[in-house]
């Protein structure tokens, strides 16, 4: 890659977690901008997919402004798609809420970029993490606060300190429920080079 890696936030209405992706704008040779609209997409070299509370408005918001749709384009061209909580939620193929623990549907789609469904009804989740491991070897800390879990054929990419896995992922994309997953140097700079160098994570 020739030039400054591209990273474009995709911002589905409202704000987002500053705190999840300002240790990553700032790094140095890498260009980082908030898009709400298709017209200022352009072609990233990493979309992100912040999280927030209400996953299946967020994907509405995304689908009826044509963002969805510019998102699996780019990532069947080969861009990475990162996903940080309620983002990774919709990179799964679908939430599952049969008791309409949260939703008032059973089964909803999702972008179908990771090979995972969103299971709701369990207990709320929030945990402040520590010796998480990651790609590249790297040790993460930071916290999860989700409601919903992950299940499905994806590799495992990020594990909590007692093994639970966290994130998930294959080739260029990849989510995890780690927020502040960029705080880490060592990690933050692991990504960097791998999308300059076109390579894949590795665990």
């Amino acid at each position: 890659m020739s030039h400054s890696p591209d990273i474009a936030l995709v911002l589905a209405g409202g704000s987002y977690n500053e705190e999840d992706f300002s240790p990553l704008a700032a790094e140095p040779g890498v260009s980082f901008r908030v898009v709400r609209y298709t017209t200022q997409l352009g072609q990233p070299d990493v979309i992100l997919l912040p999280g927030k509370r209400d996953v299946a408005a967020d994907y509405d918001t995304l689908v009826l402004g044509g963002l969805a749709d510019a998102v699996m384009e780019r990532a069947a061209a080969g861009c990475w798609i990162v996903g940080i909580c309620g983002g990774m939620h919709m990179m799964s193929r679908r939430l599952l809420d049969p008791t309409h623990a949260k939703y008032p549907f059973a089964e909803k789609q999702m972008l179908g970029l990771l090979q995972l469904d969103v299971h709701y009804g369990g207990p709320a989740i929030f945990s402040r993490l520590r010796g998480v491991t990651a790609p590249g070897g790297c040790l993460l800390r930071g916290f999860e606060t989700h409601s919903g879990v992950c299940a499905g054929e994806e590799p495992v990419l990020f594990r909590r300190a007692d093994a639970f896995p966290i994130g998930y992922g294959h080739g260029r994309c990849w989510g995890t429920y780690l927020h502040r997953v960029f705080d880490s140097a060592d990690f933050r700079r692991y990504f960097i080079e791998a999308v300059k160098s076109g390579a894949e994570f590795t665990y």
